[in-house]
């Protein structure tokens, strides 16, 4: 048993009221800690033991103390973070982060991720935590499922890679009142499950902090008195379970999903993609300031920036769950974020453009990825490149292929055809959507059904769902919930096909734009607008398309919808440095597991198989999404209604009001090669060149089209960041499911270079090095941090 009181970092209330309440719970539990011998304490969360130390330095030092004593116990992440929606690398981080500080000030090292309330678990958490120094997976929130419940309360967690990680499902809440009844019952349901008789009993109060108090304390030292449960940490509790059941439990392969909470992939829509590109950003600026740090420049430290955006991984801000005054607050670290990266990306590409034979007033277009990739760059409606970008290279503006990236258009009475080297598209006059996208001869969008359009679904909570385990209805939360399939009758939907106008424009040879417009109209609410822009250029291998709306709806949820024009048997969908085959809900082989997944989340992209074909969908920021085996629909918009404050008062009202702007692509695949090429595919979507006007000359170190930094292989790295004085620290994900060789090229001399865990610390192979390259192989979806000591 172990006491515990539960703090979120932000939901009803700001982070500076959690401080106090961090304060004030963390004082109550010290208190009660010398005076009972079977009372030990667990507090999640790194920030929260940082705040302490900044704001309420006493407190911090009798925390210290208790845990120098084995009364308080400490458990990674930084923050309970959400699992879905963050990057890989965040999630690295997270853990990282936190092992780092309680090292540093505790001298211990934590190796429980405990995230007792977060909604649903990717199935790559393994392979991120365990080369990030973590052992075990707590939780609790499973226990909320509505459809089936999760078969397993006690299992090895197995990721992609074959890492594994010992979980528990907490049996009981993490809080509550401690008895031997408790225990009892936990008990009995943990035999029923699996035959074994053991419990993990967590008492004290939560969500908004509070501690224990004494009966408490008193109650759980006569449970100890009469032996009927002793008192641990997690780490001790999972160490009991290595020692007496390791070898009786069952492994699991695959995501946690909870069955529950579906609305969170959407709602905060606006939050979530601001969230999304200050994350990649401070990837972008990591790389761009590591490569000129190499070349002789200047290094930014962004792990203050980084400290921040993980605050914002906390499972009930990103979720959009949260009150109104929380997302002003977060829009506020994202605007310190972005304020400080862009100085970084500012001086660090100004830099780099002093090496190069850049004239002063010329415009460079810069590829921050490492490799060679083709691209039209438009600015301001006009194409001021097109040709091929070096793998981290400079090119200016003016140099354009026009014949090798011309793009086709031609007007019939009721349609637009547009055609690139890649594939041709045609666009129906009459509703505007986009009814069919061919290679060569095959088809790949189902015209009959609409082709691509918006949808928008009724979304009023409804009673009548409700969790198998605690008998919560989901009318409870509005703002975690989607409602669209509650109704006897059926999804109500309006399709979007009647256009206020379509049109075509040509931007130069290399481009042509679709733009189509609509409007929604809802009873006692005003029009909702959405304009839609297809953009086809020469040298993308996608429609690009543009989605600005002023959403004005109550209780209803906007989809892009996606029918294919033929059947898939599965569905994959890209996760944290990973991804994750399901069934579509409606296949014949669907279990209720699958079937409970009538709404889940995705991030970057959605690949739907058709035998050697496929289609790919990519998305900027976008999260939730629904799917069949003839559809995919990418969730865009919600309006529910803000949770109450915790003090009191009124509901903010509808979330998700107002402007937004989505950018999507549609990528027909004429012969799947790996899922290695999505994953690049996709970056280059995200990941757009950058221009820069030269301040002044360069001194011709570099000739423009050089290379200045290669990846060759199927290999995808996210990440390139100064380790000490003489190492740089890569990290390389290798989404194939076979294995991969990845060569890597900087600009200097390597001396030496390892395969190591993912904070530097733990050598785990030596890889071969020759001049200024390292190659490394890696295993079938590996994600591999490389320490590479660089001659500068």
């Amino acid at each position: 048993m172990v006491a515990h009181s539960h703090i979120d970092a932000a939901w009803l209330w700001t982070t500076d009221e959690t401080i106090k309440v961090c304060k004030e719970s963390f004082e109550k539990v010290l208190d009660l800690l010398d005076k009972h011998e079977g009372v030990v304490y667990v507090q999640s969360s790194a920030l929260y033991y940082k705040w302490m130390e900044e704001n309420f330095p006493e407190t911090f030092n009798r925390i210290k103390d208790a845990v120098s004593k084995g009364k308080w116990h400490l458990t990674l992440p930084f923050v309970e973070f959400d699992a879905y929606m963050p990057s890989g690398e965040a999630l690295i981080r997270q853990i990282v982060y936190a092992r780092r500080y309680f090292r540093e000030k505790f001298g211990v090292d934590p190796k429980t991720v405990f995230l007792p309330d977060t909604f649903g678990f990717t199935n790559t958490l393994p392979t991120l935590a365990r080369l990030s120094g973590a052992k075990y997976f707590l939780t609790h929130k499973l226990n909320w499922n509505d459809v089936i419940e999760f078969p397993y309360r006690l299992f090895k967690w197995k990721g992609p890679d074959g890492s594994e990680l010992l979980a528990h499902i907490l049996i009981g809440r993490y809080s509550g009142f401690p008895s031997e009844d408790r225990i009892e019952e936990e008990v009995e349901e943990m035999k029923r499950f699996q035959g074994i008789e053991i419990t993990y009993m967590f008492y004290g109060y939560g969500d908004h902090g509070g501690g224990i108090d004494e009966l408490m304390a008193k109650a759980a030292d006569e449970i100890y008195r009469r032996r009927k449960a002793v008192p641990a940490g997690p780490d001790e509790f999972f160490q009991e379970i290595e020692k007496e059941f390791s070898e009786k439990l069952p492994v699991f392969e695959g995501e946690l999903y909870l069955q529950y909470h579906r609305g969170v992939f959407t709602t905060q829509s606006r939050f979530k993609r601001n969230y999304n590109k200050a994350e990649f950003l401070l990837m972008e600026a990591e790389k761009l300031t590591t490569l000129s740090w190499l070349l002789g420049g200047e290094w930014f430290d962004l792990s203050k920036q980084w400290e921040k955006q993980l605050l914002l991984d906390f499972h009930d801000i990103i979720a959009g769950s949260s009150i109104k005054e929380v997302y002003d607050e977060a829009e506020r670290y994202l605007a310190e974020i972005r304020d400080k990266i862009v100085g970084v990306i500012s001086k660090s590409i100004s830099y780099l453009l002093q090496l190069t034979d850049i004239k002063r007033g010329e415009t460079a277009i810069i590829n921050t990825l490492p490799w060679r990739r083709e691209i039209v760059l438009i600015d301001d409606e006009a194409v001021v490149f097109s040709g091929e970008l070096a793998s981290f290279g400079v090119a200016k503006t003016g140099i354009r292929d026009k014949e090798k990236y011309k793009v086709e258009v031609e007007e019939e009475l009721n349609s637009i055809h547009v055609k690139n080297r890649f594939f041709e598209a045609v666009f129906s006059k009459e509703t505007g959507a986009l009814k069919s996208l061919k290679v060569k001869d095959k088809e790949y969008i189902d015209g009959g059904r609409g082709g691509v359009h918006i949808q928008v679904l009724v979304d009023e909570p409804r009673l009548g769902r409700k969790t198998i385990k605690e008998n919560i209805d989901a009318t409870v939360f509005d703002a975690w919930e989607v409602f669209y399939t509650h109704y006897p009758e059926g999804v109500k939907l309006t399709k979007l096909l009647d256009p206020e106008k379509v049109n075509v424009k040509r931007i130069g040879d290399e481009a042509v734009v679709v733009e189509t417009s609509y409007r929604y109209t809802q009873d006692g609410r005003p029009d909702s607008s959405f304009k839609i822009s297809y953009l086809i250029d020469g040298a993308s291998p996608w429609i690009e398309i543009n989605i600005d709306v002023n959403w004005n709806a109550a209780h209803r949820i906007a989809k892009l919808y996606i029918p294919f024009n033929e059947p898939s048997n599965e569905l994959y969908f890209e996760q944290p440095y990973g991804w994750v085959k399901r069934l579509p809900p409606d296949s014949e082989y669907a279990s209720l597991f699958d079937k409970a997944k009538w709404e889940a989340p995705l991030q970057r992209w959605a690949y739907i198989p058709f035998g050697d074909t496929g289609l790919v969908v990519f998305n900027e920021g976008i999260y939730g999404c629904d799917y069949g085996s003839r559809y995919l629909r990418l969730s865009l918009l919600r309006a529910a209604m803000h949770p109450n404050p915790y003090s009191g008062g009124e509901s903010a009202g509808l979330t998700d009001q107002g402007k937004h702007s989505f950018r999507v692509a549609i990528m027909p695949i004429e012969k799947f090669e790996g899922f290695g090429k999505i994953q690049k595919a996709s970056l280059e979507f995200l990941f757009r060149p950058l221009v820069w006007r030269a301040e002044k000359d360069g001194t011709e170190l570099y000739r423009l089209g050089t290379s200045l930094l290669e990846v060759e292989g199927d290999a995808a790295m996210y990440v390139m960041t100064r380790y000490d004085e003489d190492n740089i620290l890569v990290r390389i994900y290798n989404p194939n499911t076979k294995p991969e060789k990845a060569r890597i090229s900087i600009p200097v001399e390597v001396m030496e270079a390892f395969k190591v865990s993912h904070d530097g610390e733990e050598i785990i192979e030596s890889l071969r090095v020759e001049s200024n390259q390292v190659e490394v192989e890696l295993k079938p979806r590996e994600v591999a941090s490389l320490k590479i000591r660089v001659k500068k």
